[in-house]
């Protein structure tokens, strides 16, 4: 929910008619009367947004995952401005699989992504990246064990640190 009405997210084949997939953005008044929506053509094979935070600004970050070769998947980061346009889009990954699945502002103005990251083969570890307000990237983190471990969302403390939520299969319980 935004000030003024809805925001939705997430991604639709509908404009290609294909199996490849295309981010998707909604905003709606406050009554639900659609206000305008976008399509974000993928730079590559596939693009899907998993989660969205309206910004200081007035506009949104997107983060997701992209398919680079049809068949690996990297962290998609994506900033717009209050209308939707593109402002940048960035891809950050490499020969493993990784996924966005979180994303938050921070307070020095930049933005922060978790999700997951996957050698193939083996285990999902943690996966956390800082890019500051311009979508270069300050740092990228693997946290992890000797199996899966996954977060699904984040926020940042007041003290500048991070309150990540997940789960693990490394540590303690198993699935906790």
């Amino acid at each position: 929910q935004t000030d003024d009405g809805y925001s939705i997210l997430g991604y639709t084949d509908v404009a290609f008619g294909c199996q490849e997939f295309a981010i998707w953005f909604l905003r709606t008044d406050s009554i639900g009367d659609t206000l305008w929506t976008r399509i974000y053509d993928p730079y590559y094979y596939d693009e899907r947004g998993y989660d969205m935070q309206q910004t200081a600004d007035g506009g949104y970050v997107i983060t997701g995952c992209a398919s680079v070769s049809g068949h690996l998947w990297d962290v998609l980061i994506l900033k717009i401005d209050a209308n939707g346009d593109t402002l940048w889009k960035r891809i950050l990954g490499g020969s493993d699989y990784e996924f966005g699945y979180s994303v938050q502002e921070t307070y020095e103005g930049g933005y922060v992504v978790t999700g997951s990251r996957r050698p193939s083969p083996g285990y999902y570890d943690l996966y956390m990246c800082k890019f500051d307000g311009l979508g270069n990237t300050i740092w990228i983190k693997t946290l992890g064990g000797t199996n899966d471990d996954e977060s699904q969302a984040v926020i940042q403390t007041p003290d500048l640190g991070y309150l990540i939520v997940g789960y693990t299969e490394s540590f303690g319980a198993s699935n906790a």
